[in-house]
């Protein structure tokens, strides 16, 4: 989910947008000997030699061009060896599940300091939301409330578009027309008829909008998660209503947020990357604008006069374009499916792509991030890898350590073809 565009109240700071396949399975008590070898081995051949400083300090004094090369190559291989040695380590390869809600100071110690994502089963079981939520007891619920509503022409809200960045327009409808909408979409699939719509609608405002324009709701759940509070010292900055169609998707982005993701019907699909997998992660700045329908149903981007550039990722991981982003070649992304009553825990400066099931039904919670020790190294790392993204070398030099053209994408190319072989609207038939 991307951050919101305006804070709850009460917010201190302004936040900008912004595996090994050979290693032992690891035990309790910490990294295999093997793997400790490994990270003994690099560290005793380590990638900075004295003289380095050196020319670094000369290259502003006249230092030849190849030198300052050479520098920016070593730097690209240390990055590289910095994010594979990180899934070598400590990550996993894939998203874990726990079988029930943990203790505080252990999910603390087992999750949030190590920075790693896991599905909770049974977390908020006993929540009547569950059981509730569907579209008869929402009309009569909430019917008439007033909400924002997302609308773009594709389902790409806040995502690159060319060579923009293109923020949805943004209505104000009833939630009886919302679902009107999504459940009409559904009979018409169901009678093989052309929708008579346009756009792709998704409730998704980020500024604790189940607070703010659901209030009604909150008696069906719980305002924050009693472990996770109690586990950071914190209540949640701001909890988050989402109801949507098929084809609405949240682009590959980052959130300065612990969170946690409650399905409460369909489901989610998430593609995931670890912060340290940065250097594989392109961006762009771009022009903000806005999409605007017109009279005859198009839509049209307008650009935001005055506004500053936005930093955003332009590739898509389900269809990366790999001869404009070779770095990407290295990311090992983790593919997860969250289904109805399970939470996913998804750590602060994590990259997240997510599509979802027709007419899914969900709540998040973002705790705000310690900005400590962790937060730090990532800026470091994030500057480092904007410099050497900026390089003309480093598509050589990913095309030299991966020997080759193709990314392992096993996870992603079964998450895509699920989504293609079974139309998501169709595993919606129990709400909808």
């Amino acid at each position: 989910m991307r951050e919101p565009r305006c804070l709850p109240a009460g917010c201190r700071r302004f936040k900008a947008r912004t595996q090994s396949g050979s290693r032992e399975v690891r035990g309790r008590c910490g990294k295999t000997s093997q793997t400790r070898e490994g990270a003994r081995e690099r560290k005793e051949t380590s990638w900075w030699h004295p003289a380095w400083t050196e020319r670094l300090l000369l290259s502003d004094l006249g230092e030849s061009e190849r030198e300052k090369e050479l520098l920016m190559e070593s730097v690209q291989e240390r990055l590289v060896e910095f994010s594979l040695e990180a899934h070598d380590l400590y990550l996993n390869k894939s998203v874990p599940h726990l079988e029930g809600p943990p203790e505080p100071l252990q999910f603390y110690r087992d999750w949030i300091g190590p920075n790693k994502p896991c599905i909770i089963r049974n977390a908020f079981s006993h929540w009547p939301a569950l059981s509730r939520w569907t579209p008869k007891y929402l009309r009569e619920k909430i019917g008439s409330k007033v909400i924002s509503v997302a609308v773009t022409p594709n389902g790409y809200a806040d995502a690159v578009a060319g060579d923009r960045f293109v923020m949805p327009e943004e209505r104000q409808m009833s939630f009886s027309s919302v679902l009107d909408i999504i459940e009409g979409t559904v009979r018409q699939r169901r009678a093989r008829c052309r929708v008579q719509k346009t756009g792709v609608f998704y409730v998704q405002k980020q500024c604790s909008n189940l607070l703010q324009e659901l209030p009604e709701l909150v008696d069906d759940l719980e305002p924050h998660i009693p472990w996770m509070s109690t586990a950071i010292g914190k209540s949640p900055d701001a909890v988050n209503f989402w109801l949507g169609e098929e084809n609405a998707v949240t682009s590959m982005h980052k959130d300065p947020y612990e969170n946690l993701y409650c399905v409460i019907s369909g489901e989610k699909h998430f593609i995931l990357l670890p912060p340290t997998d940065r250097p594989f992660v392109p961006y762009g700045l771009y022009q903000s604008a806005v999409y605007q329908e017109q009279d005859g149903g198009e839509f049209k981007v307008i650009d935001n006069v005055d506004s500053h550039k936005v930093p955003w990722i332009p590739l898509d991981p389900l269809d990366p374009d790999l001869e404009r982003f070779p770095q990407y070649r290295l990311a090992r992304p983790l593919c997860c499916t969250v289904k109805a009553g399970e939470m996913l825990y998804l750590p602060s400066l994590w990259f997240h792509h997510v599509r979802q099931s027709h007419g899914c039904i969900a709540v998040n919670f973002w705790y705000d991030m310690e900005y400590d020790i962790k937060y730090n190294y990532f800026q470091l790392l994030d500057s480092l890898s904007e410099v050497a993204d900026g390089s003309s070398s480093f598509s050589h030099k990913i095309g030299h350590l991966t020997g080759s053209t193709t990314p392992d994408r096993t996870g992603v190319s079964s998450l895509t073809g699920q989504m293609t072989k079974d139309p998501l609207w169709q595993q919606s038939d129990v709400l909808f």
